[in-house]
């Protein structure tokens, strides 16, 4: 049945070989791990937090001009995670967290003898 399918439609025969090889090429190229191939982009935690000074600015522009408490919070991450800047991060976080950011507050009664150690404001979450 199957060799008279494919004298009858050849083309439609060659299609299913193409196709079926492909998925295997695609595959085989998983399992191997020829990403490139792919253009798969790994991202380690450090690359998710970095920030480009042009990025830096337009986030604290959100803060000083709209309040916007995720951007610093961003900015908090950015020197925790890449910076690794204490003093600066406890900062950026004690603006997040009057601003109303969730995390932040949450952080700063978490751990409020490592932001007063490391910051010379006083804490409102006391």
């Amino acid at each position: 049945m199957k060799n008279a399918f494919n004298r009858r439609f050849p083309k439609i025969a060659a299609r299913r070989y193409v196709v079926c090889f492909l998925i295997a090429l695609v595959l085989a190229a998983g399992m191997v791990g020829v990403g490139s191939m792919f253009q798969v982009v790994h991202t380690t935690t450090a690359d998710r937090y970095r920030l480009s000074v042009g990025e830096l600015n337009r986030l604290e522009e959100r803060v000083n001009l709209y309040g916007d408490s995720e951007a610093a919070y961003r900015i908090a991450l950015y020197y925790e995670r890449d910076i690794k800047d204490v003093r600066l991060m406890v900062l950026w976080r004690r603006k997040a967290a009057a601003l109303g950011n969730k995390s932040s507050r949450d952080w700063l009664r978490t751990y409020p003898e490592f932001a007063e150690k490391h910051s010379p404001m006083p804490s409102p979450f006391q």
